[in-house]
């Protein structure tokens, strides 16, 4: 989701969960998850998301 104010609705939002966990070098790199996704409420600071994926995996974004 975009930093902005205020956040998009709760539908529009996915909470990504990698345990592995993940570096990131720039915020405005996009990337493929895959993993399992399902409807959940996430509430925290940030946002409220609708949705949640258990990642299995991340790859840099590349047109497919």
């Amino acid at each position: 989701a975009c930093i902005h104010v205020p956040p998009p609705p709760p539908n529009q939002i996915v909470y990504a969960e990698f345990k592995k966990g993940f570096k990131l070098s720039s915020l405005y790199d996009p990337f493929w998850l895959y993993g399992t996704i399902k409807t959940t409420i996430v509430e925290n600071d940030t946002a409220t998301a609708a949705y949640s994926i258990e990642v299995d995996s991340i790859k840099p974004y590349t047109e497919e």
